[in-house]
C-alpha cells in the first residue's frame, strides 16, 4: 500500500488539466446559451434581452445563428477556435474555474490516499505476524519478506541462489508468487487496463491509486478480522466526493475479486499452504478453513458497498 507522495504532473498531464478547464468553460457557456435561446423562442425574452443575456454569458458580438451553431456543433472547429481566440472575461473565468475544480478534486484523492495509509497504521493492519521457527516453510517466508521489503534489492536471482543456498526454481517461484498477489504491483497494471481511455490521465492516476489502497484496506480488515464496519468505513472515506465514487467502488470490487482469484491460483500451483502464502505477504497465518470463512465475507461486503 503506497502513500500518495507529491505527484508532479508531466507536461502532457498539465495540458490535460488546462484542456479540462476549457471543456468545462464550453460546457457551461453552451448550457447558458441553450437556456437563453429557448426562452427567446418561447417569447419569454425579447430580441434585445436575448442579445444582452448572450453578451453576459460570453457571446458578445456573436450572432444568434453562430450561437446556435456553437450549441449544436455545426462549424465546430471554426467556432471553437473563435471562442478561444476572443478570450472573453467570461471564458477566461470559466476556464480558471474548471482548472481549480479538477485540481481540487485530484488533491482530495491524494489526501484520501494518505488518510487510508494512516488509518491502516492506526488499526495495526500492517503488523507483521510472527514466523514460528518450527514451520517447514519458515525459510521461504523469511526470504519472501526479505524480497518484498527490498532487503535483497542489490541481488539478482542468481545472486540470491548463491547467497541463500536455495534452488533457483524455488526462489523464482517465491518471487513470481509474491509479485502476482502484491496489490501495489499487479493492482496498478490491472487498474490501468480497466481505466484506459476513460478519463484524463491525471484523474485515472488518482482513481487507480485510491482504488488499490481501498481494496487492500478491505482485504487487510477482513484477514486481520478487525472489528470494523467495512461498508461504513469505505462510505465515510468516499463521502467527500460523489463524482467518481461509483467508478472507484466498481474498480475496488474487480480488484478484490481478482486478488482472491490470484491467491487461489498461487495456493494451488506453488505447493505452499495458505498459511505460508499469507505470511509471505506479512498477513496473519490462517489455515485453509479460516481463510475461506474470511474471504467469503468479502463477497458479502462487496454486495453492500
Amino acid at each position: 500500500m503506497k502513500r500518495s507522495g507529491s505527484f508532479q504532473y508531466p507536461f502532457s498531464a498539465r495540458l490535460e488539466i488546462e484542456g479540462y478547464g476549457m471543456g468545462y468553460a464550453q460546457g457551461v457557456m453552451k448550457a447558458n446559451a441553450t437556456v437563453i435561446l429557448q426562452l427567446k423562442e418561447e417569447g419569454e425574452l425579447t430580441t434585445d434581452d436575448c442579445r444582452k443575456a448572450l453578451n453576459i454569458v460570453g457571446f458578445e458580438g456573436w450572432s444568434c445563428e453562430d450561437v446556435k451553431d456553437f450549441i449544436t456543433g455545426k462549424n465546430e472547429k471554426e467556432l471553437d477556435k473563435r471562442i478561444k481566440e476572443e478570450k472573453s472575461d467570461r471564458w477566461i473565468g470559466l476556464c480558471k474555474e474548471g482548472v481549480e475544480y479538477i485540481e481540487a478534486k485530484l488533491k482530495g484523492y491524494e489526501d484520501l490516499q494518505d488518510k487510508i495509509i494512516h488509518m491502516t497504521n492506526e488499526m495495526n493492519l500492517f503488523e507483521k505476524s510472527v514466523i514460528y521457527p518450527e514451520t517447514a516453510y519458515g525459510s521461504a517466508i523469511a526470504i519472501a519478506r526479505g524480497i518484498r521489503n527490498r532487503v535483497y534489492g542489490r541481488y539478482t536471482t542468481k545472486g540470491l541462489v548463491e547467497l541463500l543456498g536455495m534452488d533457483e526454481t524455488d526462489i523464482t517461484n517465491i518471487i513470481k508468487s509474491i509479485q502476482s498477489i502484491d496489490f501495489d504491483i499487479y493492482g496498478q497494471a490491472f487498474s490501468e487496463d480497466k481505466l484506459r481511455d476513460k478519463y484524463l490521465y491525471v484523474t485515472s492516476v488518482r482513481i487507480k491509486e485510491v482504488s488499490v489502497c481501498i481494496a487492500e484496506l478491505i482485504y487487510r480488515i477482513v484477514i486481520y478480522n478487525a472489528d470494523i464496519d467495512v461498508v461504513k468505513c469505505v462510505s465515510d472515506l468516499l463521502a467527500f466526493d460523489d463524482d467518481y465514487k461509483g467508478e472507484i467502488l466498481e474498480l475496488v470490487n474487480e480488484l478484490l475479486r481478482e486478488h482472491i482469484r490470484r491467491m487461489n491460483k498461487v495456493i494451488k500451483t506453488t505447493g505452499y499452504p495458505v498459511e505460508a502464502i499469507l505470511q509471505m505477504m506479512d498477513y496473519p497465518a490462517l489455515n485453509q478453513e479460516e481463510y475461506k470463512k474470511r474471504i467469503a465475507s468479502i463477497t458479502e461486503i462487496l454486495e453492500r458497498l
